[in-house]
């Protein structure tokens, strides 16, 4: 779907409460203009959901692969330390 671009000059006091409106919410600045006008001119819009239910879902494998990802780098720190211990120990029985 095309966006077009739309640009305006508010007053800033309008400008602070949209800021501190946004934070509250975690709202883009778009998603609230888009919200107001809509409303304004009695044209609903709905907007896509931050996380859809496809989405949360894609979210939630790649946090269970992640884990798994976590746990083999773990696995190979612990070798590898293993094989630097094991050479160190062999280097040091050799200088004896």
């Amino acid at each position: 779907m095309t966006r077009p671009f739309f640009s305006g000059r508010i007053p800033q006091s309008l400008y602070n409460a949209l800021e501190e409106y946004r934070q509250q919410t975690n709202e883009s600045k778009t998603d609230i203009l888009i919200k107001a006008l809509s409303n304004y001119v009695n044209h609903p819009i709905e907007l896509p959901t931050a996380l859809s239910e496809v989405g949360a879902e894609r979210i939630e494998t790649l946090e269970k692969k992640f884990e798994i990802l976590e746990r083999d780098a773990q696995d190979l720190r612990s070798l590898f330390a293993g094989q630097l211990d094991t050479s160190t120990s062999s280097r040091t029985a050799r200088k004896k």
